[in-house]
């Protein structure tokens, strides 16, 4: 409970910085047809990514605070876990 709280208020902090001139801020999304037995490695290659951006970003003299997020979600319904169904 308390990550999706944590989700929540990093996305209402997004939403307000949307002000930030672009040269210091990235928003970027895109919308796609996918096969969903892809998602395991869809999901080690953001894992790969975010490791490699803190290793890039961490360099040098520090002087400013971010934050770096990255979703990845259906928009199609998605079935109850089976689990779920037998409660």
């Amino acid at each position: 409970m308390s990550i999706q709280r944590s989700h929540q208020q990093t996305l209402a902090l997004a939403a307000e910085k949307l002000s930030v001139p672009l040269e210091l801020r990235d928003y970027t999304s895109m919308t796609m047809a996918i096969n969903p037995k892809n998602l395991p490695k869809a999901k080690k290659a953001i894992e790969d990514f975010r490791n490699n951006i803190v290793k890039l970003l961490d360099k040098g003299e520090a002087s400013e605070v971010y934050t770096f997020a990255c979703q990845l979600f259906p928009l199609t319904q998605v079935p109850e876990p089976a689990v779920a169904k037998e409660a």
